[in-house]
C-alpha cells in the first residue's frame, strides 16, 4: 500500500497535481471563485487546470515533523482584494503529517483523506 503522500507526489508527475489543486480551489472558492464555469468551455479534467493556470500565480510545498503546508499566492488584484476584506495575502492550508504518511487502499481514498484533514490557517 502507497502512503497518502507517496500519491500526491505520484499525482504531480502524472496529471500536474490535479487533486492537490482540485481541493484547495474547493476550499477557497469565497476568495479566488470557483472552477464550475471553466468545465461548460474545457470540461471537467481541464477545467481544474485552466482556472488555476488563471487565478493562481505560485504556490509552494513546505513541510515539518507537524504538518504539510501549502501556500497559495495569487495575482496583484486577487491579493489586494483578499487583504484589503480578508487581512491576509496568500491562502494556506495544512494537513498533519501523520495523515499524509497514512497507508491509503487508492487515489480515491487518497482524495477523501486528504479532503477530510486539509484545513484553511488564519
Amino acid at each position: 500500500m502507497k502512503t497518502l503522500k507517496t500519491i500526491l507526489t505520484n499525482d504531480f508527475s502524472g496529471s500536474g497535481g490535479h487533486l492537490i489543486k482540485k481541493t484547495v480551489m474547493d476550499f477557497s472558492a469565497d476568495y479566488i471563485g470557483s472552477y464550475q464555469d471553466y468545465i461548460s468551455i474545457s470540461g471537467f479534467a481541464m477545467a481544474v487546470q485552466e482556472y488555476w493556470d488563471h487565478n493562481v500565480d505560485d504556490y509552494h510545498i513546505s513541510e515539518n515533523d507537524k504538518w504539510y503546508g501549502i501556500e497559495v499566492f495569487l495575482p496583484v488584484e486577487k491579493t489586494d482584494w483578499l487583504y484589503k476584506n480578508f487581512k491576509k495575502e496568500t491562502l494556506r492550508f495544512v494537513v498533519p503529517q501523520y495523515i499524509m504518511k497514512a497507508k491509503v487502499k487508492d487515489y480515491r481514498h487518497a482524495q477523501n483523506l486528504f479532503r477530510k484533514y486539509l484545513k484553511p490557517v488564519n
